[in-house]
């Protein structure tokens, strides 16, 4: 099964990742409230999401998240 990573458990995110989970696949996840992953963390889903995902998703409507959020991200996962 797909390793994938999730960034943005809103009103959207949250399912999506509920979904993929139900469908068998490794998930970990990120969201800047601590309290949306509350939930999927206590169901066993790691945190935070990490370069071994094999496809990441990153799912946000705030705004001012954009470009320079999403890049720090990819350095952060591609750091060593």
């Amino acid at each position: 099964m797909a390793k994938i990573g999730f960034i943005g458990l809103g009103i959207m995110g949250a399912p999506m990742c509920g979904n993929i989970l139900a469908k068998g696949h490794d998930v970990a996840v990120y969201n800047r409230s601590r309290e949306k992953m509350a939930p999927l963390v206590a169901a066993g889903v790691p945190t935070p999401v990490t370069a071994a995902a094999h496809q990441l998703f990153a799912i946000a409507s705030e705004r001012g998240f954009g470009e320079r959020d999403i890049s720090a991200v990819l350095r952060a996962l591609t750091d060593k």
